[in-house]
């Protein structure tokens, strides 16, 4: 994940004409994550700006907040779209969109307006004023014929048409690709309509064309984090993998992923990355682990962990490897190093699962405790 200093291009990128919070939901259009992180560090510059990220990012802020930092702004657009939040958080969707209609005309014009209102017509299902908008450039350049035919999809699959959906989104989507801006606006579409395959399919496609802009990958990565299966994580780390190759990291989570798994394709290549990675790193050193024990080469894997430190060995993902491979043969070792793992969170769902079943095996809670 992204810092909030990288968010905000370090506070030395040069100006862009943006404010401080538009630098950050330009670049991190979907990440509240990211949002949150970044609001104290734009608050001193762009104080408004940062309680719009703070309100965007969760539901449960205080609406009192932002309307007090309304009443004190000079109105400007971009502090418009702050007082646009506060009565999205309110349940107030539809005075929003009122508001934003009696708006001043230059106010009413500015993007961080109209993307707003964009996505209060996309919260309040009101799909032909949204479809209208986003041929008038609510959230970029977008092809309309593309947007007609990812509009039927909706439609097609609201009536439980889902062949004929995903047929649909297919020549949606082919038709996006000639305009980078478009697919993006389609990936947007797919996540708002929580479109599993849309977005999936979306994902790939711009990442295929290798022009895709780096907060599309971020945001890949968090989709497959908030499916937590490993076919969406899968997905993710292949269409990664093919569209920068050279990436050392997008290597080795695709080879994880591909040997964690039970299909054989892939495999020999996924076992000649995990052989190339460097000694000295724990992460890598367990891909190598778990290469080798896929060969079946258990004792080779269990020597190989063992050229780590104590501290380096104790780190989740060697330690989950360790303790699977020793589970039979020294129970008690095995436990031992699953007990420290109660807190582990960023292991991946396959590994997740091993945890949990070497776990039962070894007669430990969930917690990590003997039960």
């Amino acid at each position: 994940m992204a810092s909030a200093s990288a968010a905000l291009g370090a506070k030395s990128a040069p100006d862009s004409g943006l404010s401080a919070s538009e630098q950050v939901l330009a670049r991190f259009p979907y990440d509240p994550v990211i949002w949150r992180a970044a609001a104290p560090e734009i608050q001193a510059t762009d104080p408004v700006g940062a309680l719009h990220l703070l309100a965007a990012a969760s539901a449960e802020l205080a609406g009192t907040q932002i309307e007090s930092a309304w009443a004190k702004s000079n109105r400007t657009a971009n502090e418009a779209a702050s007082h646009l939040v506060a009565l999205m958080l309110e349940g107030r969707g539809k005075e929003a969109v009122d508001y934003i209609d009696g708006l001043a005309t230059e106010e009413r014009a500015a993007p961080s307006v109209q993307e707003r209102r964009a996505a209060l017509l996309a919260a309040g299902g009101q799909w032909s004023a949204l479809h209208a908008a986003l041929n008038a450039g609510a959230w970029g350049a977008a092809d309309a014929g593309a947007l007609r035919l990812a509009f039927a999809a909706r439609s097609a699959s609201e009536i439980g048409h889902s062949d004929l959906a995903a047929d649909l989104w297919e020549e949606a989507l082919r038709e996006g690709l000639r305009q980078p801006s478009t697919a993006e606006v389609l990936l947007r579409l797919a996540l708002d309509w929580k479109n599993t395959p849309a977005a999936a399919a979306t994902f790939d496609a711009l990442l295929q064309t290798g022009g895709a802009r780096p907060w599309v990958l971020e945001q890949f990565r968090d989709w497959a984090r908030q499916q937590g299966d490993d076919a969406s994580w899968t997905r993710f780390a292949a269409a990664w993998h093919r569209a920068e190759p050279a990436n050392a990291q997008a290597a080795a989570l695709w080879a994880r992923l591909t040997l964690l798994g039970e299909d054989a394709t892939g495999f020999a290549d996924a076992v000649a990355i995990a052989e190339s990675q460097p000694a000295d790193d724990p992460d890598g050193v367990s891909l190598r682990a778990l290469a080798l024990h896929r060969e079946q080469r258990d004792r080779e894997a269990v020597a190989a962990l063992e050229t780590l430190s104590l501290s380096e060995l104790s780190q989740p993902r060697p330690a989950l490897y360790y303790a699977g491979l020793l589970a039979k043969s020294q129970p008690t070792t095995a436990r031992r190093f699953l007990e420290q793992l109660s807190g582990a969170k960023d292991l991946l769902p396959a590994e997740a699962a091993w945890l949990e079943q070497l776990r039962q095996q070894l007669g430990l809670s969930s917690k990590g405790t003997v039960s």
